[in-house]
């Protein structure tokens, strides 16, 4: 029994280490598997270089973001309904500024259902205090496509513009979210936004 005890004494310490080493090996592995996938969901959108870090988006991107708040019914005149489809993203080669157009069918009652589309552009700025991409600049360019009676143009671009203020400007197009670059994005600035090969590219640095 005693020759048992110091076998029991003298295995015990050793199974305990080879625990705690396989637990903390445990842990890094889980660690560098978190790492791993932070990098790749990061990575997806931007990359780091001598100009800082460059993000970039694709028309979809864009419209996926915007498309949360449509489609809605407004009032043209007070009266008229007024339904406001997803909007289209289009980016121009070059540009530092994003398209938008909203598809608009006007149902007029006692008549017939008219249908437009309004064009806008926006750029992008970046709020450091929540590190977020936000659409902002919004106006109007015009009405394209337009099939509506002349008398209802100006009130359907004025009522476009107040929706462009309300449900576009200032809307989040990307959230920095990687803890690590918590300190350093809170100090970041704008630098370039231009369209390149189709993608939206977004510079920020210090």
């Amino acid at each position: 029994e005693r020759a048992l005890f110091l076998k029991i004494a003298i295995l015990a310490p050793s199974r305990t280490l080879s625990m705690m080493k396989k637990g903390i090996l445990l842990i890094l592995g889980l660690l560098v598997l978190l790492a791993v996938i932070v990098g790749c969901v990061f990575m997806k959108y931007g990359r780091f270089g001598s100009d800082g870090l460059t993000l970039s988006f694709s028309e979809e991107d864009i419209r996926w973001r915007l498309s949360k708040k449509f489609p809605k019914t407004e009032k043209l005149l007070e009266v008229i309904p007024v339904l406001i489809e997803e909007p289209k993203v289009e980016f121009t080669e070059g540009s530092n500024r994003v398209r938008l157009s909203l598809a608009a069918r006007i149902d007029v009652p006692f008549s017939r259902k008219y249908e437009a589309s309004t064009v806008f552009s926006g750029s992008i700025r970046y709020e450091t205090s929540d590190k977020t991409l936000r659409l902002t600049d919004v106006e109007v360019e015009g009405l394209t496509g337009t099939e509506i009676p002349k008398k209802f143009e100006d009130p359907l671009k004025l009522l476009m513009t107040v929706l462009a203020k309300n449900f576009l400007e200032d809307v989040v197009v990307h959230e920095l979210k990687p803890k690590d670059l918590t300190n350093k994005a809170a100090r970041w600035l704008l630098k370039k936004v231009e369209v390149r090969d189709q993608m939206l590219e977004v510079t920020l640095g210090l």
